[in-house]
Formats: structure tokens, C-alpha cells, sequence
């Protein structure tokens, strides 16, 4: 692999000529696309690396967005410590080391890349042995239990500028994803509420106007947007906000609101909180009110003394 101009390359010798393929500008998805390449040529010691290129690149295409970012990010932490290991070599002791070392969150999600592109190895006819993370427990995970006081949310819609106001409005009384909340189409508002298919479950949501979701609609509609844009919510250009984009103007808010260690995930928390348990799965989505209970119950329980 290659820099030149400011651009990675992967250069190798065809009929005596070198040849230049372009891998791109971020070293990492460069990084990536080079194991890829070198993953196609017949080889019995293709390594973690080779395997971890081509797995993301050929599923690339079925993956959210949100997902291959997550999978870069676990490639890039799993390249150095195993990339040039072959397939073959890598222990279930060397992904439990990884672990206690990593003892987080983020070498859950490195352990469970992993562990799919052991899967998919096989599958390849790559990699023959037994998966090396199979019966290799997680680092244990605590449910974030940050609850957003009323006074708080007042803040945050003060910090922020009129748009994202009126996300952070909507957001909490609908408990909706940040990814959804960006996503919503002018022509999902009908007469009977806001159509919502949420975009991690695909659970299909009909969520019904109340005359404070009514106002907040109706402030979003009346900012203005470019003509011709299909989104309640939407950029410069009419198109809805990126990831990145959105996130930046979400830091913002929160340095102004000083309120550093609120995330906008927790706004659903506080709307799954603020209600009854039966209400606030319904309101959430989920199947199982044991995942309400464990990761959107936050708030105090009130109780009364014996006397």
C-alpha cells in the first residue's frame, strides 16, 4: 500500500508494469479495501485481516450505514493486534485476552465482528476450525441509567436553535430514535398522527396527535426549508441531516445547556421513563417488557413510608 497526492494505493506488478488501484484518502477504510484486495488471490494463509476487509466489503451492501461505521471503527481496533495473524492461529484465549484487556464496551462489539467473520469464513471454505470467540463471555454491560430531568429538557430546548428545538421536543414525546427522528417524511404526518417504521426493528408505528405533538409538528412545518424537500426535518440543500452532521449540532446544544454527559438517546430513555410500563413499550416498540424495564426505566420509583 502506497501514499501518493494525499491518496492511498494499492501497487503491484502486472506484465512488468506496476499498476495503481485506488484504496482512498482515510487510512482505515484504505486499510480495509487492501486486505480486501489481497484476500482474492488463492492462498491457505490468508490472515484476521484479509478476512476482516472482505467480510465488510461484501456485506456492506445489506448494512445499515450506521452498522458498517460500527465495523470499521471494531477493524480498525482489531488490525493491530490480530491482522497479520492467520485465520488459523487465533485462540479462544487470545479473544478472551482482548477482552479483560479491552474490559469495555467497544471489545464487546470488536468480539462479536469477529466472531461473524469466523462465521462467514467458513462459509468462504477459508477457515475450516471451530470459531475462537464461540463460548467466550462478554464483558459485562451496564444499562445507562442517565434520566433527563424536566428542568434539564427545558434547558436543552432553550440551547438549541429552532430546528433542532423541535426535534428534541418530538424526539422525547415520541420516544422516537435519532435515526428516525431525521428520517420523517412530510408524507408521513396524516390526519390520524405520525406513520413511523422504526428503522432498527422495522416495527410499524401509527403514533396518534395530542395537541402538544400537534404544536410541535406544526412549528417544525412552519421553519423555513428548501422548496421541494420531502422531510420534516432537513439541511441547507432539503436533504435530511447526515449522522456527523446531526451529532455536531447535538454537541453544541449540550456545551450551551451544559449538560456535557446527556445524549440524545437519552431523551427516549426519559420518554419510556415518564410514563406506565405498558404505555412506554408501546410507545418504544419493544416485544418484551423486560427490555423496557432494563434499559428505559430510569426514573425514581415513588414510595411511601410505613407511616
Amino acid at each position: 500500500m502506497q501514499m501518493k497526492a494525499g491518496t492511498y494505493w494499492y501497487v503491484y506488478r502486472k506484465d512488468g508494469k506496476n499498476i495503481w488501484e485506488k484504496l482512498g484518502r482515510e487510512y482505515g477504510l484504505a486499510l480495509l479495501k487492501w486486505a480486501e484486495i489481497e484476500g482474492r488471490s488463492p492462498s491457505t494463509n490468508r490472515t484476521i485481516s484479509h478476512a476482516i476487509g472482505h467480510y465488510i466489503e461484501t456485506e456492506r451492501g445489506r448494512l445499515k450505514p450506521k452498522t458498517v461505521a460500527g465495523y470499521e471503527a471494531s477493524a480498525a481496533h482489531l488490525i493491530g493486534p490480530f491482522g497479520k495473524m492467520r485465520l488459523a492461529d487465533l485462540t479462544a484465549n487470545d479473544v478472551y485476552e482482548y477482552l479483560k484487556r479491552g474490559g469495555n464496551v467497544a471489545a464487546n462489539r470488536d468480539k462479536a465482528l469477529l466472531s461473524a467473520v469466523y462465521t462467514a469464513a467458513r462459509s468462504w471454505g477459508w477457515y475450516a476450525g471451530e470459531n475462537p470467540c464461540s463460548g467466550v463471555r462478554r464483558n459485562p454491560e451496564r444499562a445507562r441509567s442517565r434520566y433527563i430531568t424536566d428542568s434539564e429538557l427545558a434547558s436543552l430546548v432553550v440551547a438549541a436553535k429552532p430546528q433542532m428545538a423541535c426535534m428534541i421536543r418530538l424526539a422525547y414525546l415520541t420516544g422516537m430514535r435519532e435515526a428516525d427522528v431525521l428520517r420523517i417524511r412530510l408524507a408521513d404526518i396524516g390526519d390520524d398522527g405520525i406513520y413511523v417504521k422504526q428503522s432498527k426493528t422495522g416495527t410499524r408505528q401509527l403514533i396518534e396527535w395530542t395537541d402538544e405533538l400537534r404544536t410541535v409538528v406544526d412549528d417544525a412545518r412552519a421553519l423555513k426549508r428548501k422548496i421541494g424537500s420531502l422531510y420534516l426535518f432537513a439541511g441547507r440543500k432539503g436533504q435530511p441531516y447526515t449522522g456527523d452532521g446531526f451529532r455536531a449540532m447535538w454537541r453544541r446544544v449540550k456545551i450551551r445547556a451544559k449538560l456535557s454527559d446527556v445524549t440524545f438517546h437519552d431523551l427516549r430513555r426519559k420518554a419510556g421513563s415518564d410514563v406506565s410500563i405498558e404505555h412506554a413499550q408501546s410507545l418504544l416498540g419493544h416485544q418484551s417488557a423486560a427490555t423496557t424495564s432494563k434499559h428505559y426505566r430510569t426514573k425514581p420509583e415513588r414510595v411511601r413510608p410505613v407511616r
